[in-house]
Order: structure tokens, then C-alpha cells, then sequence
């Protein structure tokens, strides 16, 4: 790991929100100040819900189909995190969130098998409502798509894609072990490839700046994003958060240069997760930002609604949800309707048909 980079991101990071050698009070996704949600009358699709934290603790499948009632939420994209936190005992500090401390995170892939099995337990009314996902790969790893081909076959019916997981994220990158992911390693190449031939969606976190950026004229990491998306043009990838993050802000050209891959590469989408993100959206009294309905608008075919929630309680989740709601009365209503569900199921039920056409297949 990377340490000295961990901690001079540290140093220039706000102190009320990160604590390089003590333990944060923050939780892991903070609640924004808000008005008061608005009502949820139509039913949504949630592209992005972890049902684990990063020492893999959380909620089982069964618990998420009631937290998904209490916002009107149909179906959902559901998975753990790929990475555990690391417990050093000597260091006398037990974290529960990689913003704790400098220990290492590592790849866990037994979260997969886990998922999968929570999965079969649901009866056949909840199973079409949750689309789970493969994230227990380390992308730097040639065997990636050894791991995702092994769990498809051993799991047949489960999975509809892989994700969310991360090239390059803000704060986190730096703290796991082993050799850091990067937009133009072969692996994930090969794992892009690997998803245009068995038909699973990618959800992919990658950071479009870093938090420091060196580059004036545009975004940090970009260039090799577009480059990315170019390479595969047949792979469904939902690009999380258009690469925005905690730390990570929009420059004032960001919808543009967003708006600008869209055309390029037909297969590529966002998702507007995250309320660290939702209020990049926003304005203080909860008004879109007239560039960003503006891109909302031209683009609702290419955006889905996400949450980015981490094994939340339902009134939390219900809260947040109503949040988006708020959002799309702010749009014409078939845009929203895009948005909001429309994307999701078009995606998800091709990538179902296409991945057990596959297992098929491959059995």
C-alpha cells in the first residue's frame, strides 16, 4: 500500500471529515441537509445498493426486499464490497471504515458465494426483483475472469452483472494492497471483454479527477476513461457517480465532457448515485443546477437512478429516495420515467436473457 500517498491525501483533506490516525465519527455516507423529501408516488429502480460495509458487515437478501418496499423501489442491482478492511491487533484499533485509519484493504471474494447463496433462500416472487452482482475480484489480476466464469457456472441464474468496483477512487486506491489498479491495465481489458461476451453489465467506479489535479485543461483521468470506453464499445458499462465522489467535484464543464463519451460510445451510461453526489446536482434548496437539467434532459436515455446506500435501515433509505423524487418532478415526465426505471429494466432484462443464453451455453 501506498502509504505516504494516504497520508499526504490526508493533510490537505478537510479535518472535520477525515482523521488520518484516529477514528472519524462520520458515518460512511453522510446525510446532507435537506428539506423534507418529496412524496415517492412512482415506482424507481435502484442501479447501486450495497448490502455489505468494508469489514463485510450489513443486511442479508431477505432484509433488502421489505427496504425496497418502503420507497416504492421494484427492482434493485444489489452486491457487497470487493474489499475488506485490514485489523492490524497490534496497533490497539479496530476499524470499521477505510476513512479510520491507514491499514490495508484486500480483495474478499467470498463475498460472491455469499450473495449467491442468499439469493437462492428468497422465494420465486422476491428473485426477479434483484439483479445480484460479482465484485469479489482484484482488476489488476489476469484470473479475474477465472473468478466471474466460476461463478456464474457454480451459481447459474444469479448474477446479471459485475460491480460496483473500483480503477481509481479517491482516498481508497491508495490503501490496497498490492499493486494499485489503473485505467490501462490488460486485466481490465480482459474483463471488459469477458462482459461483452457473456452479456453482464458492468457498474465501474473510476474517479474522472483526482483530488489534486495537475491538469488545468481538463480532468485528470479523462483522457484514458474515454480511451477506455472507446476500446469497448460492445460492453454495457454504468460509469458510477460520472466520476464524481466525496472529494472529487464537477468542474464547471464536467455535463459536457460527460455528454461528450455518451456520444462516443453507445453502450456507456451513468448512474447520479451517491448523496455526496446528489448534491453536486443540487442547488441549497434542492433546485437542479441548470446545466445539469440540462444534461438530464438531453440524456435521460443514458442516466439511472442509484442510491449508492451501504446496508441501510428502511426510513433512511425511504429518505434518501424521496431526495431523487424531489429530482425528477424537476424533469419532463418522460425523462424522469427514463431515469428512474425505464434504463434499468431495458438493460437488466437484456443482460438476463444474454448471461443465461451463456450459462447454457457454458455448462
Amino acid at each position: 500500500m501506498d502509504r505516504m500517498r494516504f497520508l499526504l491525501i490526508c493533510a490537505v483533506l478537510p479535518l472535520s471529515l477525515i482523521a488520518c490516525s484516529q477514528k472519524v465519527t462520520e458515518p460512511e455516507r453522510a446525510p446532507a441537509t435537506f428539506k423534507a423529501p418529496a412524496t415517492i408516488a412512482e415506482p424507481a429502480a435502484d442501479v447501486h445498493f450495497h448490502t455489505k460495509n468494508f469489514v463485510q458487515e450489513g443486511i442479508r437478501l431477505s432484509e433488502v426486499i421489505p427496504i425496497l418496499d418502503s420507497a416504492k423501489v421494484k427492482r434493485a442491482a444489489v452486491f457487497g464490497i470487493p474489499l475488506q478492511q485490514n485489523w492490524d491487533m497490534s496497533t490497539g484499533v479496530k476499524p470499521g471504515y477505510y476513512l479510520h485509519d491507514d491499514q490495508e484493504l484486500y480483495y474478499y471474494s467470498a463475498v460472491d458465494a455469499f450473495l449467491a447463496l442468499e439469493f437462492q433462500e428468497l422465494s420465486e416472487a422476491q428473485k426477479p426483483r434483484l439483479d445480484p452482482m460479482i465484485v469479489g475480484f482484484n482488476p489488476t489480476d489476469g484470473r479475474a475472469t477465472d473468478h466471474i466464469r466460476n461463478m456464474l457456472l457454480r451459481f447459474p441464474g444469479v448474477f446479471s452483472g459485475i460491480g460496483e468496483f473500483s480503477i481509481e477512487k479517491e482516498v481508497v486506491s491508495s490503501k490496497v494492497a498490492g499493486r494499485n489498479a489503473n485505467i490501462n491495465d490488460p486485466a481490465l481489458d480482459n474483463i471488459l471483454r469477458f462482459a461483452a461476451e457473456t452479456g453482464l453489465v458492468v457498474l465501474l467506479h473510476c474517479d474522472v479527477d483526482a483530488i489534486i489535479s495537475g491538469n488545468e485543461n481538463q480532468p485528470t483521468y479523462f483522457q484514458e476513461l474515454s480511451e477506455l470506453f472507446a476500446r469497448h464499445p460492445e460492453t454495457t458499462i454504468v460509469w458510477a457517480h460520472s466520476g464524481l465522489g466525496r472529494f472529487v467535484k464537477a468542474r464547471p464543464e464536467h455535463t459536457k465532457l460527460v455528454a461528450q463519451l455518451l456520444k462516443k460510445s453507445r453502450n456507456l451510461f451513468i448512474d447520479i448515485s451517491w448523496d455526496v453526489v446528489l448534491n453536486q446536482l443540487l442547488d441549497g434548496e434542492g433546485v437542479l443546477l441548470p446545466e445539469w437539467k440540462e444534461f438530464l434532459m438531453e440524456n435521460s436515455q443514458r442516466v439511472l437512478f442509484g442510491t449508492d446506500v451501504v446496508a441501510p435501515k428502511s426510513a433512511d433509505y425511504a429518505q434518501l429516495v424521496g431526495r431523487y423524487h424531489g429530482l425528477f418532478q424537476q424533469l419532463p415526465e418522460a425523462a424522469a420515467e427514463n431515469i428512474r426505471i425505464g434504463n434499468y429494466q431495458s438493460i437488466f432484462d437484456s443482460a438476463r436473457r444474454k448471461i443465461r443464453a451463456w450459462e447454457m451455453a457454458n455448462s
